[in-house]
Formats: C-alpha cells, structure tokens, sequence
C-alpha cells in the first residue's frame, strides 16, 4: 500500500514538473522552469513581448511593448515604439548605417579590439545586402496578391478578395536568417537557432499573427547580387486571439499550423531605393497565391557582421549609412591589381621615351659606327654646288666647281656632300626666297 502511494505520488511531482515547464513563443529555448531565451525583438518570460525600440545587441534589456503576454498582444506600429537612428523595420532589428553595428556593440560591453591573432579586421559593420555571411534580418510588407480566376483553382482563387477585405490593413515580414553561427558576432543577439535556420513572424498592424521556423537552409547567389534559400521541416503557429487566428471573423489557424514541408525565400537584387522584392514559397501558399507565394515588396536587409568575415568571403558589405566606408579585401587587392598594369604601362612609355630621345641625341654617332640601320632608304649628295652667273642675272645653274668659267659669279654653294641616313631628320636652313627654282623655257 504504502508502495502505491509512492508511485502515485512520484506521479503527481512528475505532472506538476511537466505543468510548471514554462512554454516559450516564438520558438525561444527554456532556461528553467519560468524563463526562455528569445530570438532577437522578443522578450518577457516567454518570448511574447516584442521589442518597442532598442536595438539587437541590448538583448533581453531592450524596452519592450508594455503589457504583451500570451494573451495581450503589444503593438510595435504605435507612436510610443520608434527605431533608433541607424536602425529600422519591424521591431527595429535591421542595421542600416555603417557604424551603428559597432557602436551598440561596444555599448553593450562588447570587445572593441578591430583585429585578433590573424590579422582579421574585427570592427562590426553593417551588410545591407539581400545575402547573408553570418546571421541577417530583413524586414518586408506582405502583398496579398493571388492568379487570375480558373476554373481549375477557383475555389482557391475566391479566398483573395476575401483575404483582402477581412485584412485591409498593412501585413509586415520579419525574418531572422542564420547561415553560420560560428561567424556571428554574438549568439541569441545578431543570430539565433542553429546554423541554416530562419525564424519570421508575420505581423498585421503592428501585432504579430504567427511565427515560423524551418532549418537545413542553404543559401544560392545569382551573379546580379540576388539570393535564395532553400529551406527544409517548416512549421508554424498561429497566436490564438490574434485576428489571423480566430480573433477575426476569418479563422487561420488550421491553414497555417498546418504549413509544412519545404520553404524557400527569394530577394531579387538592391534596386537604386535600397529595397528589394521577394517571396515566401511554400506548396500551400504557392496553390493560394500563385507560384511566387506570399508577395514580399520593401524589404530591407541589416546583418552586424565583422569586416573580416565580408574580406574572407571576398564580398562588400553594401552599407548605405553614414561614416566610414571601409573597402573590402577583394576591392583593394583589385585596385591594386589595376595600378600595377598602370605603373607597367608608363614605364614602358618611360623607357621608349628616353631610348628614341637617345638615338636622336646620338644620330650623328649611330651612322658612323654603322648604327643606324632601320630600314628604308638613305639619300647621300656629292660636290653639289650653285653659282649665280653675273651674265644671267638672277638666273642660276647647278654645276660642278670646274664648271664656273668667270670670276664673277656668284657662288652659293661650293662642293658640298652629304648623306642622310634613314630614321635621321634633316633640316635646311635659310631666309625667305632662297630656295631652289629651276626654270626651263
């Protein structure tokens, strides 16, 4: 008897431990029994409370919505939550000036050290990128957007303007993507998960709706800076209450518990605003919606990531805020590469240079010692002379100096010889009119 009163009440501590494990939001880890660790924006006991401000690396001493819980949904649109400078999207998660990542870090008692043992650049930036290098947020609005009518998907096709009746209001996308958690700068801060993970929640005027996770994620670039995901084991789940969920007079809750299987997440490149456009695709949203699923339009990029790990991936960081710029590893040795064929090529220049103002300098020289051979033809006159015969006036007559019959011509020139070799320049000199003109009649 007195064995069966153990055994049940063995049971009755068993149940209440189990009863007394506290259930974390948001998919946040339990610590003990009343407390989780949250993904980055959420806080409170159990990961409900959205973050009101602040930025990521404050972690669980962000300001957070006042009185959200399980039950009592915060709204981060409202006039009390405004993002810091630097900082911006849905629960202001997303960098977006250059030094904003650094600065709150150092702030948060981070290690301010820019370099280690290697030599890699340490200093945090911020990547504004559709790609991820370590772990990024980005922040999009949700289009509700389906084909055009078919017979075939009809009745799936008439949820749409149903759809956008009961939800007339602004739909945002928030997604936390990890790709590696050994390269991020802080865990449960600017990462969370595993690596290959992603976490969103979807929010309907500033209130969360539901929340997702999938991992096995892999990510692949397109050669103009866009990016997908590749994602496997999605899973969702609807807030009870909320209006997607049974708050509202249309109940989503079985629809999105039960999204499943395989996810991806594709971001064409930057356009010249800073914003992208993507999709979220998944086999039953893509039959609702059409092929490109859930219509993500605005989307903005931010991932704290040291510079070093941009440098070692030969990537640039994209930031479009203020303050330094830092130029990546791949851009300088690039630079580099340029200014080396630049300083080839003037000296090259250089060298011809001095060499053709050298056999100039030396022409005289080059023809004596047999030099100048550069091909072409060599014009070579010998004992050339011109007198003026006083007869004739100003009339003369190219001759020989054996020729001159009188002692009163005038001679111009007197057996004068020459040779001009090729590559050689020769230039005669003298005062206006004293060319050579022969006329016959």
């Amino acid at each position: 008897m007195s064995r069966a009163l153990w055994v049940i009440a063995g049971g009755l501590v068993s149940a209440s431990s189990v009863r007394a494990q506290v259930t974390c939001e948001n998919y946040g880890s339990p610590v003990n029994s009343s407390a989780c660790t949250c993904p980055p924006g959420f806080g409170g006991a159990t990961c409900s409370a959205p973050a009101c401000g602040g930025n990521i690396f404050q972690a669980d001493q962000r300001p957070l919505v006042s009185g959200a819980s399980s039950s009592s949904f915060g709204n981060v649109s409202s006039s009390t939550c405004a993002c810091p400078a630097g900082w911006t999207g849905t629960g202001c998660n997303v960098c977006q000036g250059s030094t904003v990542c650094q600065n709150a870090f150092s702030a948060a008692g981070g290690n301010s050290s820019n370099t280690d043992q290697s030599g890699s650049n340490n200093t945090l930036t911020c990547n504004t990128l559709p790609r991820v290098f370590a772990a990024g947020e980005m922040s999009c609005a949700v289009i509700v957007r389906g084909p055009r009518y078919s017979e075939a998907s009809h009745l799936n096709i008439e949820q749409n303007p149903t759809l956008q009746a009961v939800y007339p209001l602004l739909s945002d996308l928030t997604i936390l993507r990890t790709l590696n958690t050994s390269l991020t700068s802080r865990l449960n801060s600017t990462s969370f998960g595993s690596s290959g993970s992603v976490y969103a929640q979807v929010w309907y005027d500033g209130v969360e709706q539901f929340y997702c996770t999938a991992g096995g994620c892999s990510q692949s670039l397109s050669k103009s800076n866009g990016v997908a995901w590749s994602c496997s084991g999605l899973q969702c789940t609807c807030r009870p209450g909320t209006t997607f969920c049974g708050g509202g007079s249309l109940n989503l809750t079985t629809t999105i518990n039960g999204l499943n299987e395989q996810l991806t997440i594709s971001c064409d490149p930057l356009a010249a605003n800073g914003t992208a456009s993507c999709s979220f695709q998944q086999s039953v949203l893509q039959s609702v919606f059409g092929s490109s699923g859930l219509s993500l339009t605005d989307c903005t990029f931010g991932e704290c990531v040291r510079q070093g790990v941009i440098d070692s991936q030969g990537g640039t960081s994209g930031s479009n805020g203020g303050g330094d710029n830092s130029l990546s590893g791949g851009v300088i040795a690039g630079l580099a590469v340029v200014g080396a064929f630049i300083a080839l090529a003037l000296l090259g220049f250089l060298i011809g240079w001095w060499c053709r103002k050298k056999q100039r300098r030396l022409g005289a020289g080059y023809v004596a010692e047999g030099k100048g051979q550069h091909g072409g033809f060599a014009v070579e006159w010998s004992a050339v002379s011109y007198v003026v015969p006083r007869s004739y006036g100003s009339k003369g007559w190219l001759r020989t100096r054996g020729s001159r019959s009188s002692d009163d011509d005038k001679i111009i020139l007197d057996g004068i010889s020459g040779r001009v070799e090729p590559g050689q320049l020769l230039g005669i000199l003298g005062p206006s009119g004293a060319s050579l003109s022969l006329n016959r009649k």
